[in-house]
């Protein structure tokens, strides 16, 4: 071979190989629709920092990685998750992240696997654990069943159950499985307007013939229910659900959420990327934020980057397809997602100390 002909081989060879690393350096984009709520059902703020923590958390995970690029896109006002799903508005997802009440559970489940789109959702309930489905959730539990047991270790006897709008899924939720952890009826249950009308006079009905409160409230209306409560009952122990982890709740409840306790959940295998994590986010934006919220939305994020990562793909349907093998050894220790397709996190018990939420302990 001659020496020009020798010439014209290396630098094709050298565009070849420059061609190569362009397309090897070119990220994976996975386009993710957020299906989300201005405001609740019950006016919880902590729901709508879940959905900011998954944003947040896709920020981080595209700066650990050049080969992914989660490209997060909340619907339009007015935009149906169905429409969202099925494809009618020209956009390919490769996954949708669910609020808490944006639909109903069979309603998603039935959307998804027909779609054959992923849905993970930030809602709990056991109307979600379905085996099959391409129905997901990094959260799946109340917490209420784990406060319960807490309750009863604690010696508590009798209580009131204080909440709103009992309609709900997750206030059915909680309060069956408060009941089953610590293993009787609450003695009385007080229904709160949200209008706070009289609200002193109903939390007054509570009496001194109970031991202890459990509040199913949203942070601010959990504040306010806490400062009267106090100073009615300036002594009694109190439970709280998870409604009420924000930051608001110790800030204007003040002195009177000394005391309190609420469980959560972390991640079961807590390590230094989510330390990393929680660096990033106080560091680049100085957002307050519980820990708890923020590692809900990294655990979101981290089970589409393994199934990305897995499939090599961000194709809707391989997505599903590995999110599903994962779901199928469920029945192992060390997986990811049970046979329903949920998350097993720790559970924590946190109480606030100043204007944020501190560990206690966990189970």
């Amino acid at each position: 071979m001659s020496t020009k002909k020798r010439i014209l081989v290396l630098i094709a060879m050298a565009f070849s190989f420059l061609a190569f690393a362009k397309w090897r350096n070119v990220p994976l984009v996975v386009p993710v629709a957020l299906q989300g709520e201005k405001e609740d059902a019950l006016g919880s703020l902590v729901y709508r920092q879940t959905m900011q923590s998954v944003v947040l958390a896709m920020e981080y995970f595209n700066l650990k990685s050049s080969r992914v690029r989660f490209a997060p896109i909340p619907l339009r006002e007015g935009q149906s998750l169905g429409s969202a799903i099925n494809g009618a508005d020209g956009q390919d997802f490769s996954a949708v992240v669910s609020g808490a009440y944006t639909a109903s559970p069979s309603f998603l489940s039935a959307l998804s696997t027909n779609a054959r789109l992923p849905v993970i959702s930030l809602a709990h309930g056991k109307e979600f654990a379905s085996a099959g489905d391409l129905l997901f959730r990094p959260r799946p539990g109340s917490g209420g069943r784990a406060l319960g047991q807490l309750a009863k270790r604690r010696g508590l006897k009798s209580y009131a159950m204080v909440y709103s709008w009992p309609g709900t899924v997750y206030t059915k939720e909680f309060l069956t499985d408060f009941e089953e952890g610590i293993g009787f009826r609450p003695l009385k249950l007080v229904i709160l307007g949200r209008d706070l009308d009289g609200r002193q006079e109903t939390l007054g009905r509570i009496g001194d013939d109970v031991e202890g409160v459990v509040m199913m409230l949203p942070d601010w209306f959990a504040a306010v229910a806490l400062r009267e409560l106090r100073s009615l009952y300036p002594f009694i122990p109190v439970y709280l659900s998870d409604l009420a982890l924000s930051n608001r709740t110790p800030y204007l409840a003040g002195d009177a959420a000394q005391g309190v306790v609420m469980a959560s959940f972390f991640p079961r295998e807590y390590g230094s990327d989510h330390d990393r994590f929680l660096r990033f986010v106080e560091e680049t934006y100085g957002a307050e934020l519980p820990p708890a919220v923020l590692l809900t939305g990294y655990d979101t994020v981290s089970l589409l980057n393994e199934a990305v990562r897995r499939g090599g793909s961000s194709k809707s349907e391989d997505v599903a397809r590995t999110l599903s093998e994962i779901a199928a050894g469920g029945d192992e220790e060390s997986a990811v997602l049970d046979r329903n397709g949920d998350m097993r996190p720790r559970t924590v018990f946190l109480s606030p100390s100043g204007s944020e939420w501190h560990l206690v302990f966990s189970q």
